[in-house]
């Protein structure tokens, strides 16, 4: 998911300009638009399905057209809302606050990968029938563990954004499948997430 700042007035969605205007009676209003999936293959892992739109407005910044091309996910929506807001968040809340991208300080030990899993072997819809998996994703690849299978698939993003073609297997892919193995090991830990079929 990549986060950009500050356009808000610029959306194509109608917004009234009386609600997208700061004004002495609303100066610290901070616009937050984002999209989900929409139904289009939830549960996924695949590249072009876990990005989603996310754009906010803070009229207090001057940081207006920013991208910021950090990994950041939709648990981070409810720290970054109560810190927005000046609400310290419970530690039992998953996610970190994207309020430090709304200015120029932008965090320098920003995570590195992400975590995703999908555990639902069937939604009961015949157009959806996604078997359960887990993975990491880091800016330059992608590791996905499909379970009961025990099927792994590994994806260089960076010459395949569309993730056709699986390195898991191919010669010269074992330190790097071991690599991300070992990362989505220390995530599931961090997540303290037991469920699934271990790596």
């Amino acid at each position: 998911m990549h986060l950009l700042l500050a356009l808000a007035a610029s959306l194509s969605f109608q917004s009234p300009p009386a609600l997208t205007t700061p004004t002495a009676e609303r100066p610290n209003i901070v616009f937050i638009y984002m999209d989900d999936h929409a139904g289009r293959a939830v549960g996924a892992c695949g590249s072009p399905l876990t990005k989603t739109p996310l754009i906010t407005r803070d009229p207090r910044t001057d940081q207006a057209g920013t991208i910021v091309d950090h990994l950041v996910q939709n648990i981070d929506m409810a720290p970054s809302i109560l810190d927005l807001a000046g609400v310290e968040a419970p530690t039992a809340i998953h996610g970190t606050s994207l309020a430090p991208f709304l200015t120029s300080h932008h965090p320098a030990d920003w995570r590195t990968s992400i975590y995703y899993h999908y555990q639902q072997r069937d939604s009961g819809r015949v157009s959806h029938t996604v078997a359960p998996h887990y993975g990491i994703r880091t800016a330059t690849h992608k590791l996905i563990h499909i379970y009961p299978e025990t099927a792994f698939e590994l994806y260089d993003l960076r010459v395949d954004p569309e993730e056709l073609h699986n390195l898991y297997g191919e010669p010269g892919s074992k330190a790097l499948a071991e690599t991300l193995k070992s990362q989505l090991s220390d995530l599931r830990d961090h997540f303290a997430d037991s469920t699934g079929e271990p790596i």
